[in-house]
This record gives C-alpha cells, sequence and structure tokens, in this order.
C-alpha cells in the first residue's frame, strides 16, 4: 500500500478504495462487452457511456463516504473547541462505529471527568469562603514572597480595604503600617506560632488595636509556601480593661475617702475629752454623714450590679403617662429645689405614654432631676418636658423623649462623651462636697439601655445642660371596626 494510504484515516481510505473498484468493474464490463460483440461505433458509444456512468458512481460512492469521515471529524472538532472554551455540558454525537466514534467517546468521558472535578473544586472553594465569611476574626493568607493569597471580609473592614486593592497586590502595597509589614515577615521566615498587638490608623474607622497571631501555611505535603496571619479588632477589649482598671481604682478611692473620714473622727473621739458634747456631737454629725456617704455608694453599686443583670432579660414594662411620672419626680424634688430657690416647670402632653417599668423610669429621671438641682445657681429654672421622639428606637419602635434641663454653669465639650461612666466627675472636689457618689448618671444611661432607649447630652458653657432620656413608646391598641350590619339602628 502506498505511503500516503496507509498514515490515511480509515474513511479516507475506504472511499479511495470503493471508487477505484467501481472503476475495475466498469473497465471489466467494457472489455467484455467488445470481446462479444466486437468494434461497433454503437457498442463502442455504449460503452463509453458506461465507463462515465460508471466512474461518476464511483467517484459519487467515493465522495459520499469522504463527505460522511469529514462531517464526523467537522463535528469531533467542533465538541472540543467547545470543551476548550468551557462548555463541558456539550456531547459529541457517538451512534457511528469505528476510531472515530472511539475518539469522541473518549472526547465525552475527559469532559464528564472535568465537569465533576470541576463542580468538586467549586464546592470545596464554597465551602472556604462560607467558613472565611463566618468567622468573627480576620483571616490574611500570603505566600512566600508576600504576596496576598486570601482576606476574608473581616479583614478587610479591619484594615479598611477593598476587593480591588487586594487582588494580586503584595501585603507591602496592601498594609502601610510598619509594624505588621516585620510581623507578616517574620512568620513567613519562621513558621512557629506568634502574637502581637498593633495600633492601626484606618480611614474609615479610625484608631484601632489590633492583635495578630501567625501560623505557617501548609501545601499538600505540609511543607510551608507562606503564613496565615489572624487579625482580631481589640479595641473594644482595651476599653473595657481600661474601664475596668479605672473602676477598680475610683472605687479604692470612693470608699477610702469616707472611711479614712470616719476613721480619723473616731480616733479624735477617743483622744479627746468627751466632757464637752458640743464638739463631740459635730464629730458624730461628720461621721454619719460619711457612713451616709458610704450607704449611697454601696446602694449605688448595687443597683448598678441589678441593673447588669437585668439587660438581655425581659423586664416587667407596661404603658404609664408621663404626666404622672414627672409629676411625681416633681412632688419628691420640689422641697429639695425650693431650698435653693430653684423653680421646677413642668412640660408634659397629657396624652403621652411610655412602655417603661415604671419604677427604674421614675429612679432615671430623679438622678437626672436631682443632678441639675444641685448644679444650678439660686433663682433658676430646671424644665422637665417630654414629647414624642423624631426617630424610633433601633427595634423600630416609636419613642418618648424625656428632656430635663437646667440653667446651670454648663459642661465643657471634652467631659461630654465620659459623664457617663461610673465615677467619673467633671467637678471631683464639688461634686463630693455635694454628696454625689459618680454612680447616677450611669445608673441613668444603665436603666435607658434596658429598655432598649438611650440618653445623652448636650451643653453649652454658661447657659446650661440638657439631658436628653429616649425610651419606648407605649403604643395604644388599634380601634376595632365595628361591622357595618351593627353601626345601623
Amino acid at each position: 500500500m502506498p505511503r500516503f494510504l496507509a498514515s490515511a484515516p480509515p474513511w479516507l481510505r475506504i472511499g479511495l478504495l470503493a471508487g477505484v473498484a467501481v472503476l475495475l468493474i466498469q473497465a471489466f464490463a467494457a472489455i467484455s462487452f467488445l470481446a462479444i460483440f466486437g468494434p461497433s461505433s454503437e457498442l463502442i458509444t455504449a460503452t463509453a457511456i458506461l465507463t462515465l456512468l460508471s466512474a461518476a458512481g464511483g467517484f459519487a460512492i467515493g465522495a459520499a463516504i469522504t463527505a460522511r469521515g469529514t462531517r464526523r471529524l467537522t463535528e469531533i472538532t467542533e465538541g472540543a473547541r467547545r470543551f476548550s472554551r468551557g462548555d463541558l455540558r456539550h456531547r459529541i454525537p457517538t451512534s457511528a462505529e469505528g476510531e472515530l466514534a472511539a475518539l469522541a467517546t473518549a472526547l465525552n468521558d475527559m469532559a464528564q471527568l472535568l465537569s465533576s472535578q470541576l463542580n468538586q473544586l467549586r464546592a470545596q472553594r464554597n465551602e472556604q469562603e462560607g467558613i472565611l465569611r463566618s468567622m468573627e476574626g480576620g483571616v490574611l493568607a500570603i505566600d512566600a514572597e508576600f504576596r496576598v493569597l486570601r482576606v476574608n471580609r473581616v479583614a478587610q473592614r479591619m484594615l479598611g480595604l477593598t476587593d480591588t486593592q487586594v487582588r494580586g497586590k503584595t501585603l507591602h502595597e496592601v498594609v502601610r503600617d510598619t509594624g505588621l509589614q516585620r510581623f507578616a515577615a517574620d512568620a513567613v521566615a519562621d513558621p512557629s506560632r506568634r502574637a502581637a498587638e498593633f495600633h492601626l490608623t484606618v480611614p474609615t474607622r479610625g484608631d484601632i488595636i489590633v492583635r495578630a497571631t501567625s501560623g505557617a501555611l501548609l501545601d499538600a505535603e505540609d511543607e510551608p509556601i507562606g503564613a496565615i496571619i489572624l487579625l482580631s479588632d481589640v479595641s473594644q477589649l482595651k476599653r473595657l480593661e481600661s474601664m475596668r482598671s479605672d473602676f477598680a481604682a475610683n472605687v479604692s478611692h470612693e470608699l477610702r475617702t469616707p472611711i479614712t473620714n470616719i476613721k480619723g473622727y473616731v480616733e479624735t473621739l477617743i483622744d479627746t475629752d468627751l466632757s464637752n458634747p458640743d464638739l463631740s456631737m459635730n464629730f458624730l454629725r461628720v461621721i454619719a454623714r460619711n457612713a451616709d456617704r458610704l450607704g449611697a455608694i454601696v446602694d449605688d453599686m448595687l443597683a448598678l450590679t441589678n441593673l447588669e443583670r437585668t439587660d438581655g432579660q425581659i423586664l416587667p414594662t407596661a404603658p404609664t403617662p408621663l404626666w404622672m411620672l414627672l409629676d411625681s419626680v416633681r412632688l419628691q424634688l420640689d422641697p429639695e429645689a425650693r431650698s435653693k430657690r430653684i423653680r421646677l416647670a413642668l412640660d408634659v402632653p397629657k396624652d403621652l405614654r411610655a412602655k417603661v417599668n415604671a419604677r427604674l423610669a421614675e429612679q432615671a429621671i430623679v438622678n437626672l432631676v436631682a443632678n441639675a438641682i444641685k448644679y444650678s445657681p439660686p433663682e433658676t429654672v430646671v424644665t422637665m418636658s417630654a414629647r414624642a421622639a423624631p426617630e424610633a428606637l433601633e427595634d423600630g419602635v416609636p419613642a418618648i423623649e424625656i428632656a430635663i434641663a437646667d440653667q446651670g454653669p454648663g459642661i465643657a465639650p471634652e467631659h461630654l462623651p465620659r459623664i457617663f461612666e461610673r465615677f467619673y466627675r467633671v467637678d471631683k472636689a464639688r461634686s463630693r462636697e455635694q454628696g454625689g457618689t459618680g454612680l447616677g448618671l450611669s445608673i441613668v444611661k444603665h436603666i435607658a439601655l434596658v429598655h432598649a432607649g438611650a440618653v445623652s447630652a448636650d451643653s453649652t458653657l454658661g447657659e446650661g445642660s440638657t439631658f436628653r432620656l429616649t425610651l419606648p413608646a407605649a403604643i395604644p391598641p388599634p380601634i376595632p371596626s365595628i361591622p357595618e350590619h351593627a353601626a345601623s339602628p
């Protein structure tokens, strides 16, 4: 067999052989006719026509076989192109037999296997993305060249980044903090675990404190190929630790002051001639006043503890008319106000109600009004007012706003963010002289919180302060509709 036929595909060889076979058959037929009938012009003409028809038929049969093979090859080629473009659901027809059918079947099997493997990879990636999204901390993975491989959304928010800022970048391009860069470099160089804290300045969040913990990023053979860094925003935790430390120091100081006074006056009484009743009585009054102060501090601390235990629990509440609540506070504190020549003014609509625990709400208002009286000069007015709040609470519940406004000296702006902290005092000496425990406003804040409300203050130096307590409003029940047939007599 010639070399070009030996290397040709089967369908081409079959087509050519069929054409040659037809030509040989028609040649044999022509020779037979001439041998039998002799060389006449009619026979020669008929033989020529027969030869032409036979040749045409042979070529037609060969061409048909060749065209069929070409079509099959075109189908396989197009199928391979679709597979390369990612259309793995396409299938090449395999109705024919032979080597081309076997090739089509093999390509279809390959596409099925690739589709199955890709689905598995997608499922694994979705699981990984789900885990990364669900993590409370930030995750940052880098390779040995410090290219960012993965970063979850928590880490992006923590560092003030976006997907476009991270994709294809190195850590030095993404994170500007040199301390965190050195930490990452050490983590890549040494796969052992390490931890550190950093103060970062994020454009969208300001100054934050981040705790970073690193570990080795391993490949399938457990060989280190980079580092994975876990990030936690510990800013709030640090603030709480600072508040706890301040609280312990303030409690010690607040308790030590009256205890020291009591001890000093008792020792003086022991060493003093008790024959002087006026002096002894003065000493006893000081001791009693400091004992009352100790009792007030303990009572307020217990009140705060009880409020913290209540937070998150169901608080018994009921619709309460605000004018009754504020009028009760006015009656309680009016004698104290009159003694300082301060007038208490009330401005509350009769139909305004709040859904509150009446005892706790009254305690919060008493604390606010008592503070206003304490720091207001004589011949001034403390106004107690209430109205429907312009904005609802966080859970969408309508709110009411109680405002306590005084005409006192006011509070400097730098103190306003901290006045609701425990034992925080704007004027420490004056507050202690007037018998304050430093816990009154903190109690107000916690009472607001257990009602899902809030408390705030604004002040102008030399003009006075206004404290606003926001509590849930009591929503009146809907009026039942009267059926039409019942409305007519």
